[in-house]
């Protein structure tokens, strides 16, 4: 990339690159593309150690005048930029080919073309300083260099975020800080009232198998971070849970299938869950396999029961650290609630989220709710679970401030005034089950952006301006949502 010429280039890449994280093209999904961008995970080592190479080999050695010394820091500046545009491209391949979905996994990507923009016009300001050997290009050189290696270390967080989970790294240290209160915790429930899918599988589904489906990475299309979306089942169609039929379901057959086999899971690399674990699991299910189960007396077999009773204490861990997060979400309360007030809306903890969100509605009487009133809020973004804001002046625009709520379960907009075209600031909301769209102003174009939607299970339309056909269309695109034409729920 030398000489004058090479500028529009680096321009052209640099607008191509700052496309790349809003371009949802259909040429690139296809089984091909897929299989190359699965070299991602592959590939991306290599800049992050090149350029961490590349700014030691600068720091210490840029100012020699020896052109051998030169000569290395160049080579390995150059394999840093290009193995990154190679790893952002097989990202973008991996990503528009749909295993990995929301918040952490857009900021991976969006830090990804960033570091390969700043990489490209780094190599351009070091070109002329070598040609020019004027002290301005060396610095702009070092200060896009520097800023490439903080670019990694943002990069790699959201990835690492997105393989391992979000608080891959600070958990250990949580669970250090939990353990030296936990003698004195009250956190275990009355094993009795234990629920058995979430106070008991699910902690050993978020030891062995979350990491590669969850709201962030649903490999194979199967997100198992809670019941309503293992219920869901992944991209075959098969159901996960057959109620009293564990061997009719492929969440028990997947798990009993003989180790070498390819679909056994967790697949290989990975510690199985334990045979007590795999017992409640085909116990659970043969019981109904529902969210409302609990432990009760106990398991019919006495043999499986004092095992049960010997796994029950490792489950004090997750269930003081739930408890925790819950009590410090409610601590924020008391100032979430006075701003609410002085906004003209209501937040009360959402039971249906054990109390670990909040749900944000209109108060009665009501007063007129804008986007700037949403604007407000979004320094608690991440605490609300539901939104219903029935009758509010909420545009298109507001959509923007929703669509930053992570967590954001239920949306309610019946009456307001959006006409679809803010739809597609939605499509980060990995959580976003339910929607309700009735007596709105949607048109038939920006209607179809629901299709973007990935965790949808029921929309609203009523009275709504949709054709027909478009109706049509869109119960055959989304197989796993409800779409109804009826008003649906206010709150």
């Amino acid at each position: 990339m030398m000489g004058r010429g090479s500028w529009w280039i680096r321009v052209l890449a640099t607008l191509g690159l700052a496309w790349l994280p809003w371009l949802e093209s259909e040429f690139f999904r296809h089984e091909l593309f897929n299989f190359v961008g699965r070299f991602h995970p592959l590939v991306l080592h290599f800049p992050i150690v090149i350029i961490g190479l590349a700014t030691l080999f600068e720091s210490l050695f840029g100012r020699y005048k020896d052109n051998r010394v030169r000569q290395i820091v160049s080579i390995t500046f150059r394999l840093g930029l290009i193995t990154a545009l190679i790893s952002v491209a097989a990202g973008y391949l991996l990503y528009i080919n749909g295993d990995y979905a929301g918040r952490s996994m857009r900021l991976h990507f969006i830090g990804g073309c960033a570091l390969a923009i700043v990489l490209i016009w780094a190599d351009f300001y070091r070109s002329r300083y070598l040609r020019e050997r004027q002290i301005k290009y060396r610095t702009w050189f070092r200060s896009l260099l520097y800023s490439a290696l903080i670019l990694v270390v943002f990069t790699g967080h959201h990835g690492g975020s997105v393989t391992h989970g979000a608080d891959f790294v600070t958990k250990p240290l949580a669970e250090f800080a939990a353990r030296k209160d936990l003698a004195n915790t009250k956190a275990l429930k009355n094993p009795a009232s234990m629920l058995l899918f979430k106070d008991m599988i699910l902690p050993a589904f978020q030891d062995k198998c979350i990491s590669c489906h969850n709201e962030q990475k649903t490999k194979g299309g199967l997100d198992m971070s809670s019941y309503d979306q293992l219920l869901k089942g992944g991209k075959s169609g098969d159901p996960m849970l057959v109620s009293g039929e564990p061997d009719e379901s492929v969440l028990y057959q997947r798990i009993t299938l003989p180790a070498d086999h390819d679909d056994y899971m967790p697949p290989e690399g990975k510690s199985p869950l334990s045979e007590v674990v795999v017992e409640l699991i085909r116990w659970w299910i043969e019981e109904g396999g529902t969210a409302a189960d609990t432990l009760g007396e106990g398991h019919p077999d006495m043999a499986w029961q004092q095992q049960i009773e010997d796994y029950i204490p490792s489950l004090a861990m997750q269930q003081y650290l739930a408890s925790e997060a819950r009590a410090a979400r409610l601590k924020i309360a008391p100032k979430l609630r006075r701003l609410c007030f002085d906004l003209g809306l209501d937040v009360e903890p959402d039971l249906k989220s054990d109390s670990a969100y909040f749900v944000l509605s209109m108060r009665i009487p009501p007063r007129i709710i804008t986007d700037e009133t949403l604007s407000k809020v979004m320094s608690y973004r991440d605490v609300f679970s539901r939104v219903s804001l029935v009758s509010a002046d909420i545009t298109d625009e507001g959509l923007y401030y929703l669509g930053r709520m992570n967590n954001l379960k239920e949306l309610i907009l019946i009456k307001s005034c959006i006409t679809g075209s803010g739809l597609a600031y939605l499509k980060g909301l990995s959580k976003l089950e339910l929607l309700n769209l009735s007596h709105t102003d949607l048109t038939n174009e920006h209607i179809l952006q629901i299709m973007s939607l990935p965790s949808l299970k029921n929309v609203y339309l009523f009275n709504a301006e949709v054709d027909e056909n478009v109706r049509a269309a869109i119960d055959q695109s989304l197989d796993q949502t409800k779409v109804t034409f009826e008003e649906g729920p206010y709150y």
